[in-house]
């Protein structure tokens, strides 16, 4: 989802920059598992997933961004939006061979016009296994400092005057 750096350095006076972060972790399997785990689900650090993105309201049309990740790495991304209101509405697990397992995310934020934002770390802790109905933890934290010294020698002249707006999450369903 990152924008490359010529389309930062030219932003349109109706678009503004979002700079967030998005972090997976699982929880660790017992060391000796017997032959029926998988009856609990699918090992969640064995899975891709992807965050799906998208302006609110309703508009079939609307373009939906897209955030790859997997358990164990941040995935920290910086991109120039149209000014209006977005919604992190769904992680799911991506790839072939996976289950297609949702998790509504429910998380809003807003791009302001002439702004860098920055919406926080998306952090969503898995148990070892996971199925339909699996108890996962969602949070929104704030690593601005963290997130803005990993792009600062990319970006210098756009990340340091990002403005802490950090994105709010509706209930969980």
């Amino acid at each position: 989802m990152n924008s490359s750096k010529e389309d930062l350095e030219h932003v349109g006076k109706d678009e503004g920059i979002v700079i967030g972060s998005v972090f997976l972790h699982a929880a660790e399997s017992e060391a000796h598992e017997s032959g029926w785990a998988f009856l609990k689900g699918r090992k969640a650090s064995d899975l891709d997933y992807s965050i799906s993105i998208s302006e609110t309201g309703f508009n079939p049309f609307a373009t939906t961004y897209s955030i790859s990740a997997k358990p164990g790495e941040e995935v920290v991304f910086i991109k120039n939006l149209p000014a209006g209101s977005y919604y992190m509405n769904e992680l799911q697990t991506s790839g072939i061979f996976s289950p297609q397992l949702g998790l509504h995310v429910g998380a809003n934020f807003a791009v302001k016009a002439g702004q860098t934002t920055y919406i926080g770390k998306l952090q969503v802790d898995f148990p070892d296994r996971i199925g339909s109905g699996s108890a996962v933890n969602v949070e929104i934290l704030d690593a601005q400092e963290e997130t803005i010294d990993k792009l600062r020698a990319d970006y210098p002249s756009i990340v340091p005057g990002a403005v802490k707006e950090l994105a709010t999450r509706s209930t969980m369903r």
